[in-house]
C-alpha cells in the first residue's frame, strides 16, 4: 500500500476516534476533520454509543477528502482492514443465500462495496477472486424488495 493510502486511512480512523496514541498534530488535523467532515462522512453510532464504520463512507471520505482514487480507495480498504482476510465464505455458499448474508447489515450499498474489498483483497488467487466477482454479479440482479408497480405515477398516463 502507497504512504499516501495509509496515512489517508489513518486521518479517517482518527476522525473516526479509532486509533489512540496519535500525534498532537494527528489529533488536531482529527478534530478539524470531525468539526468540517464529521456530519458527512462519520457513521452516527450504534444504539450504545460504540463507534460504527461504514465503508461507503471510509471510501467517500478517502476519494472525495484525501484525493486517492477509488481503486486506490477499495485496495487500501482491503489492505488495511483484516477482516477481508476471511471474507470469502459468502462465496461458496449456494447463490440464493448471498443476498441474505449481505443484507444482514441492511445495506446494499454498504454489502456491493463490501464484496468489492473482498475481491480485491483476494486478486492474489485468481479461483477465489473470480467466484467472488460471480456473487457480485449475481447479488446485483438480485431483488431485495417487492417491485414498485408505480401506479400512483403511470395511472391514465
Amino acid at each position: 500500500m502507497r504512504a499516501e493510502a495509509k496515512a489517508a486511512l489513518w486521518r479517517y480512523d482518527a476522525m473516526a476516534g479509532l486509533l489512540d496514541g496519535i500525534s498532537e498534530a494527528a489529533a488536531a488535523l482529527a478534530q478539524r476533520d470531525r468539526a468540517a467532515y464529521g456530519e458527512r462522512y462519520l457513521p452516527h453510532g450504534d444504539e450504545r454509543g460504540s463507534p460504527v464504520v461504514s465503508n461507503v463512507l471510509r471510501l467517500r471520505f478517502l476519494v472525495e477528502i484525501c484525493g486517492l482514487t477509488v481503486d486506490e480507495a477499495i485496495m487500501a480498504i482491503a489492505e488495511h482492514d483484516p477482516i477481508y482476510t476471511h471474507e470469502w465464505t459468502v462465496t461458496m455458499r449456494p447463490p440464493a443465500e448471498w443476498g441474505a448474508l449481505l443484507m444482514k447489515g441492511g445495506n446494499i450499498a454498504e454489502a456491493l462495496l463490501d464484496m468489492e474489498i473482498v475481491k480485491a483483497r483476494a486478486r492474489e488467487f485468481p479461483p477465489a477472486a473470480t467466484k467472488i466477482e460471480e456473487a457480485i454479479a449475481a447479488v446485483r440482479q438480485m431483488r431485495f424488495a417487492p417491485l414498485y408497480d408505480g401506479s400512483e405515477y403511470l395511472k391514465d398516463k
